[in-house]
């Protein structure tokens, strides 16, 4: 079957470790937009500390081993997005900046490629994004049934996801805990004045007693 691959201009560039993670939220972003079913993505990121080569998975690794870290020299990222029906989409990213997407499906490429460049991270909305339904487990997880925004440090993506069993069996323990708060606060309110009454009824009879 034939695949096609288009290179892009980068415009974040990928000479610090800010570049690089612009670079991914860039791309993300953008995939973000299309009306495409992602039923999962991976990324990679390959680069020096110092004289030290590294190779991580995905960006939560990629920040914890390379933010704030003298020596960065990037190397190589990719990702790729695997599709409904079993489409793949390659995106690497090279160390002089370069950009390369790949697929066999050539209108996603063309598709991509055109939302890449009407994207910018320092203008696009979270509410402006469509849902991207995400089925694997790279990622962070809704907590409810609606689309909800899963905001993995460095991306935003919508997923949307199912409450589990657990979760509703939870909830309802927890409404019901609260109920038997309330009766039991509501219960000893009234002992406490009930005792109250008894306690100043005792000591009005008392003294009526004694100066009778």
């Amino acid at each position: 079957m034939a695949s096609f691959t288009i290179n892009v201009t980068n415009k974040y560039g990928v000479d610090t470790f800010q570049d690089v993670k612009n670079t991914y939220d860039w791309i993300v972003m953008s995939v973000n937009k299309l009306n495409i079913d992602v039923q999962d993505y991976h990324s990679h990121f390959l680069f020096y500390v110092g004289e030290i080569y590294c190779s991580t998975d995905g960006i939560e690794e990629f920040i914890r081993h390379a933010y704030g870290m003298s020596g960065f020299k990037f190397v190589d990222l990719s990702i790729y997005f695997t599709l409904e029906g079993g489409i793949n989409i390659y995106i690497n990213v090279f160390s002089r900046g370069e950009m390369s997407i790949s697929s066999k499906d050539k209108s996603i490429i063309n598709n991509i490629t055109n939302t890449l460049n009407q994207t910018d991270i320092d203008k696009s909305t979270e509410s402006a994004l469509p849902p991207i339904t995400i089925t694997g487990d790279n990622n962070a997880i809704a907590i409810d049934n609606s689309s909800a925004t899963a905001i993995n440090r460095s991306k935003n993506v919508k997923v949307k996801n199912k409450i589990s069993k657990n979760s509703e069996t939870d909830s309802k323990k927890s409404k019901l805990r609260e109920i038997l708060r309330a009766i039991a606060a509501n219960i000893a309110s009234n002992a406490i004045w009930y005792l109250l009454c008894i306690l100043i009824g005792m000591i009005i009879a008392f003294f009526m007693k004694t100066f009778r």
